[in-house]
């Protein structure tokens, strides 16, 4: 009886320390990227901030992002404008916001964009698009960390 008894507790254990080390097979990667850039009119920051995991086949993923334009000279200078446009696009999507009304500070921000998909790479380039009724701007982020 105690024979089989310590050989049901060495399965026990075997098969708890396979499985305990079967789970801890898992690759965490932590994001935590600000891509920036300029031109004349414009500047902007896109920060990405999160977490992927893989396990197997698994996947889990969450970040949180925040995008920010800037106009180097004076809102006032913008008064007249009667549509405005502006957007971001990367391998994993893209965003836009657009108005009927010249652009406030407040306007100009896309703030906490939570999600559980795709991210950019951290070493990918950030197209920003800035249209001011019939002109239309563009030009590049760069993860700043990466910067060529």
């Amino acid at each position: 009886m105690k024979n089989t008894y310590s050989k049901a507790l060495f399965v026990v254990l075997v098969s708890a320390f396979s499985f305990l080390t079967g789970c801890s097979d898992k690759e965490v990667y932590v994001h935590d990227y600000v891509y920036v850039g300029e031109n004349t009119n414009w500047s902007a920051k896109y920060e990405v901030n999160g977490t992927s995991e893989f396990s197997g086949k698994d996947y889990k993923g969450e970040h949180i992002s925040k995008f920010k334009l800037t106009y180097k000279g004076s809102l006032s200078d913008l008064a007249d404008v009667k549509h405005f446009e502006y957007g971001y696009e990367d391998s994993s999507g893209s965003r836009k916001r657009s108005m009927d009304q010249p652009p406030t500070i407040d306007d100009l921000v896309m703030a906490d964009q939570k999600g559980n998909g795709a991210i950019p790479a951290e070493d990918e380039s950030v197209k920003v698009t800035v249209k001011t009724d019939d002109k239309v701007e563009t030009f590049e982020l760069r993860n700043e960390n990466n910067k060529k």
